[in-house]
């Protein structure tokens, strides 16, 4: 797929240079736009807020209010400037709890969503599973705190067969063309569909040189994933997004529940 726009969303209680550097080197390959959002907890009232009266304790605790958020999201809006400039980004900044419905809409008008890893943020978590099964988009978890490689030299796929596995396929073909080595990382049964055996020679097809891994694991798919991706050196791990049921999406499956808070590397998710 050609990128031609970005929405990148970060934290404003979280590191936020992973999750930028990666939507600049994304901007950088395919000349694209970032639309980026920093979203925030509503900073805690003080005391004296509470008991402010009148007109102007209203405009004072509302003074307070935005010095907290500025002081929250500045140092993300500074590493924003500092990666991508001002010629093809956007920045905007918000409370979490305004984007629970919204972010998905948003992220339908993007051709990638990049979001900060959610760690033990709740709230971000949400955000981040509503980007990835709602958004109509692919979207890359960013990595806690390292560095990224893009455009990623070594890429992992994580394969089971699915139609979610092979739409992830798809959305990153144009980076898996541009990769030097992919390995095709099977983990467990493969859903009825086509093998990892097809799947690698119809991305030789497509120039893509592939190596098929069959690791096994003893501590869960999401985690034998990371290990095998670790492993093989790659810079990206491209799998898709599985919901646990139809009637309710937002339950996740088994390797996407364990891999949506974040990992050593990028990992690029389809649904």
């Amino acid at each position: 797929m050609d990128i031609k726009q970005i929405m990148l969303v970060v934290s404003a209680h979280a590191d936020p240079t992973p999750a930028v550097a990666t939507a600049a080197g994304v901007a950088a390959r395919f000349q694209a736009v970032v639309d980026g959002l920093c979203l925030f907890h509503e900073p805690m009232t003080t005391a004296i807020d509470s008991y402010a009266v009148g007109p102007a304790g209203i405009e004072s605790v509302l003074e307070h209010r935005d010095a907290e958020v500025r002081k929250l999201t500045t140092p993300a809006e500074l590493a924003f400037r500092a990666a991508m400039g001002n010629e093809r980004a956007l920045w905007r900044t918000d409370e979490m709890t305004e984007w629970g419905i919204a972010l998905a809409g948003c992220a339908q008008i993007a051709d990638l969503a990049v979001v900060s890893a959610p760690g033990r943020d709740g709230a971000m978590r949400r955000m981040a599973e509503r980007l990835i099964l709602g958004g109509g988009v692919p979207c890359v978890i960013a990595p806690a705190a390292a560095a990224t490689t893009f455009p990623p030299r070594r890429i992992a796929i994580g394969w089971n067969g699915s139609r979610q596995a092979r739409r992830a396929v798809a959305d990153a073909m144009e980076l898996l063309n541009g990769a030097a080595e992919v390995a095709v990382v099977v983990v467990g049964q493969e859903a009825p569909g086509p093998d990892a055996a097809a799947l690698a020679r119809l991305l030789e097809r497509h120039q893509v040189h592939v190596a098929v891994r069959r690791p096994h694991g003893a501590h869960g798919v999401g985690q034998t994933l990371l290990a095998e991706a670790e492993t093989f050196g790659a810079d990206l791990l491209v799998m898709g997004a599985l919901g646990r049921s139809r009637a309710e999406e937002t339950l996740l499956g088994g390797a996407t529940h364990a891999l949506i808070s974040g990992g050593p590397l990028p990992i690029f998710m389809a649904h």
